[in-house]
């Protein structure tokens, strides 16, 4: 048997469509193989570090692990990991160990000492939105503080004014008495 490109330079459509069709489900075959063995392998851990945490909500064990994890990492010159998740446990609002500032200490931690580090950039977005927060929170007490104050200063101003319309009320109510007490003097 000769193949088509082998010597003999005349191709045919279908020799070379037949050829194709062989390619294509032989990669179908293996694309479907590959797809089986991928759904049978269980998933990957987690793409967040404190993910199981946020799962388990065992907050206390992820804490005391952690810091434990810090007091050793040391000799192994990566400590970026705990620290990232002790930022994150003062950073998390739902997590009994909530601390904004404190959070912050451990992110600049993190940028400061393992600034190639993956978590440097994930720690700069925390700090960021952890400021981005504390602002708006100073921003919302000042307006609230206003408010207040805007309200004090309308409720004295309404009182002002009932007090006014109290006394051109009697006034008007002296003024009416008196021209009863002109007419009577007069007739």
């Amino acid at each position: 048997m000769e193949l088509p490109w082998s010597g003999n330079k005349t191709f045919h459509r279908r020799e070379i469509a037949s050829l194709l069709g062989m390619v294509l489900a032989l990669g179908f075959t293996v694309c479907l193989s590959s797809c089986a063995a991928l759904q049978e392998r269980e998933p990957c851990g987690p793409v967040f570090l404190p993910q199981r945490v946020m799962e388990s909500q065992d907050y206390a064990g992820f804490f005391k692990d952690n810091q434990s994890s810090l007091a050793t990492c040391g000799a192994q010159g990566r400590c970026d990991g705990p620290l990232f998740n002790l930022g994150f446990l003062h950073a998390y609002s739902m997590s009994p160990y909530y601390d904004r500032p404190e959070a912050l200490k451990y992110f600049a931690r993190i940028v400061k000492e393992y600034p190639r580090s993956p978590l440097a950039y994930e720690s700069l977005v925390w700090m960021d939105l952890i400021t981005e927060n504390v602002n708006l929170d100073n921003k919302q007490r000042e307006l609230k503080s206003q408010v207040r104050s805007k309200n004090a200063a309308i409720k004295s101003r309404n009182a002002t004014i009932h007090e006014l319309r109290e006394q051109m009320k009697r006034s008007r109510d002296i003024d009416v008495e008196m021209g009863q007490k002109e007419r009577e003097v007069l007739y």
